[in-house]
């Protein structure tokens, strides 16, 4: 189950790229990492392999070396100008399911402007991210990495327990909006089969969710 994908152009950032997924590797189980050179069966469509993992990860790192931004196609276009480009497809997919996307600069590379993006990439700029430097900085700036990844692994996600706590509110009102608990209710939901996947994976059943609503006596589903 890929709960870490890392997301990176190998003509800009393969050879440090590797040393950080070894590092991770060595405090991590292998099996919740995804690069793609590590974990692409033989005869296995890759394009259904890393959009598989994308869709299904918890936080995506996004390794931008200092020529992440304008590695061109043999065209002489840009290629994260390119709807079509991995890299671009693998961060658009992790923006718009709104998980943790880690920007690691690598390389001297300096976080790019917004105007620098396509649009939909443009949401990346305002992630919060960390530089990795090389040399004798490499170990204590991937160390850091490791515990902001462990407290993301470990803990539950914040749209869960947000969520149960406005369902309680609406529960508990003088007047119920049923569209308004619908919705949170299925906020919820899908926020806690996110968090079982990437903990346990697996879903949960709808019993299964009824019965995390009855464990609060305050809500009567």
């Amino acid at each position: 189950m890929t709960r870490v994908f890392i997301s990176y152009r190998r003509d800009d950032s393969a050879d440090i790229t590797g040393r950080i997924f070894d590092r991770l590797r060595a405090h991590f189980d292998k099996q919740i990492l995804f690069r793609d050179v590590d974990v692409i069966p033989f005869g296995s469509d890759f394009r259904q392999v890393i959009r598989k993992a994308v869709e299904d990860c918890q936080v995506l790192l996004a390794v931008i070396g200092p020529t992440w931004l304008n590695i061109a196609t043999e065209d002489g276009n840009r290629q994260l100008d390119d709807p079509g480009d991995f890299v671009r497809l693998e961060i658009e997919t992790a923006l718009k399911r709104d998980i943790p996307v880690i920007p690691i600069l690598v390389g001297k590379a300096a976080m790019p402007e917004v105007n620098q993006l396509p649009d939909s990439l443009q949401p990346l700029v305002f992630r919060n991210g960390l530089e990795v430097r090389s040399g004798p900085d490499f170990h204590r700036d991937v160390d850091t990495l490791i515990r902001g990844l462990t407290g993301l692994l470990d803990a539950p996600q914040t749209a869960q327990s947000e969520d149960f706590r406005l369902i309680l509110e609406a529960f508990h009102a003088d007047e119920i909006d049923p569209q308004i608990v619908r919705e949170k209710l299925v906020n919820l939901y899908r926020a806690l089969n996110q968090y079982n996947l990437a903990k346990y994976g697996h879903r949960l059943t709808l019993e299964q969710f009824r019965q995390y609503l009855l464990a609060d006596s305050r809500v009567e589903v």
